[in-house]
């Protein structure tokens, strides 16, 4: 009994240790890397922003922030064209966030987890962040109207 305890206690610890781990690479790396080349061209619809992929291949991540304490995320698979209404929300100011979600190695990861393989978590957290390409930038709705105010590329 003493050493399934001990089998419990050192698992949490070696779970708490990871989750600390990836929460603090994850943290410093909240400054996307990424390349010169936006990740969608945005088109402006009359109640809906289209990002038209630049790049192919890649599962894309779309959040948008604003007015009223909006806070939307929605995952795109490769091929679709990420897009937000509009319609429904009031005049004002908003951001959007459009980044890749870089492929997991799931079974690698599950079994680096199993194994207490802290360092090889880390190294693929911090793999899959410079991998990473986020484009950012906001709108604005006036009279229910969308007009864009910029959009940018991190590097």
């Amino acid at each position: 009994m003493k050493k399934k305890t001990i089998q419990f206690f050192v698992s949490i610890f070696i779970s708490l240790c990871t989750l600390s781990l990836i929460i603090i690479l994850g943290g410093a790396a909240t400054i996307a890397y990424g390349a010169d080349e936006p990740v969608a061209t945005v088109s402006l619809g009359s109640s809906e922003i289209f990002f038209d992929p630049v790049l192919t291949g890649e599962n894309l991540s779309l959040t948008v922030g604003g007015e009223g304490g909006l806070y939307v995320q929605m995952d795109f698979n490769d091929g679709e064209t990420p897009s937000f209404q509009t319609s429904s929300l009031p005049d004002g100011n908003y951001k959007y966030e459009l980044r890749t979600i870089p492929e997991t190695d799931l079974e690698a990861l599950a079994e680096a987890e199993q194994n207490g393989d802290v360092q090889s978590i880390a190294e693929n957290s911090r793999a899959e962040q410079e991998q990473m390409i986020v484009q950012s930038g906001s709108f604005e709705i006036v009279g229910g109207q969308i007009i864009e105010n910029s959009g940018e590329t991190d590097n």
